[in-house]
């Protein structure tokens, strides 16, 4: 997406593996405190908290590691989640070793051709994504695919967002015409699999039209980024903040054209829905403010962008206080 987009609620493929059923090793209380102990880390990576979450994280890793056995799947599983974490914190030589760790760990414990390899791929994929080493990424992507769709067919929503990824090593390349049909592949298989309008199209639908922006097909961007707008409001009502963010990226897309009258209504539906929530927003949906903002400077209005922007700020104070209780 580009600095200012704003994604989308909607299919996202999971960064973290939660759990895997308990093979052999381990006592029921062991089992019991790693799940909740997996269970934190989860959540504290959610809420963006990584100091947190990856002091958890590592005792999981020394958990299973006693408890199940340093070949344990369990243990695998414990090190994607801490190599996750590390990547998230920009520690990307642990995130490396560990993301290594746990795909070893799989391929020794389950074989190379298990659908629990896909994640893993994927993951070691996003860390070697974020330092442009884009054929390693093709590489690992091209395995999950192979991985997914030897289980589950080449037609599946599982596949969605190994196919989106990997247009987007693609599209980093400058191989536009690849990316394009694998961005629609994904839509496709969505819309065959719940029709046009399902909540899992929102994400899909809204980055192949983001896509279109960048390329200046802003004829084939426009009906896209109204089917993603219905979506989200259909699903989630018309006062969430996916709505908010799906405003926001067409709004984006007539400043692109430079049609900013067409715009301002937008970012102004979709400030007015961040300043009515009842509940943090999320970090990048408060990135509509300024986006608006920026527009208003454009137009001579600063005083106007400059109540926004600290509106803005006065909201992060608040998500963050909220997401660390205070």
């Amino acid at each position: 997406m580009s600095a200012w987009s704003v994604v989308v609620r909607g299919l996202l493929l999971s960064a973290m593996v939660l759990s895997v059923p308990l093979r052999a090793g381990g006592t029921e209380q062991d089992a019991a405190v790693w799940t909740e102990l997996t269970q934190q880390v989860h959540a504290l990576y959610r809420q963006g908290r990584y100091a947190e979450a990856s002091e958890a994280a590592e005792e999981a890793v020394h958990l299973a590691e006693r408890a199940f056995g340093p070949d344990h799947s369990n243990t695998a599983v414990s090190c994607n989640n801490l190599a996750q974490i590390y990547h998230a914190q920009g520690r990307d030589e642990q995130a490396e070793q560990f993301f290594l760790k746990a795909l070893e760990l799989h391929e020794r414990t389950l074989g190379p051709t298990h659908p629990d390899l896909a994640p893993n791929l994927n993951n070691l994929g996003g860390l070697y994504f974020a330092q442009r080493k884009y054929l390693l990424v093709e590489s690992l992507l091209r395995r999950a695919l192979r991985i997914v769709e030897s289980q589950s067919g080449a037609d599946h929503p599982d596949l969605v967002g190994y196919i989106k990824n990997l247009g987007d090593v693609y599209r980093a390349q400058g191989q536009v015409e690849q990316a394009e049909q694998l961005y629609r592949r994904a839509v496709a298989i969505l819309e065959r699999a719940f029709g046009p309008d399902h909540p899992l199209l929102a994400d899909p639908v809204d980055h192949l039209a983001e896509f279109y922006v960048q390329q200046r097909q802003y004829t084939e961007a426009q009906p896209l980024y109204r089917q993603a707008l219905r979506i989200v409001e259909q699903a989630f009502g018309p006062e969430d903040p996916a709505v908010a963010a799906a405003l926001n990226n067409m709004a984006l897309m007539h400043v692109e054209e430079g049609r900013d009258d067409e715009a301002e209504p937008l970012f102004q539906r979709a400030v007015a829905i961040v300043k009515r929530a009842t509940a943090p927003v999320p970090a990048d949906v408060l990135a509509v403010m300024d986006n608006y903002a920026d527009l208003l400077r454009r137009q001579g209005k600063k005083e106007d962008a400059e109540v926004l922007e600290a509106r803005a700020t006065q909201l992060r104070r608040f998500r963050r206080l909220t997401r660390h209780g205070g």
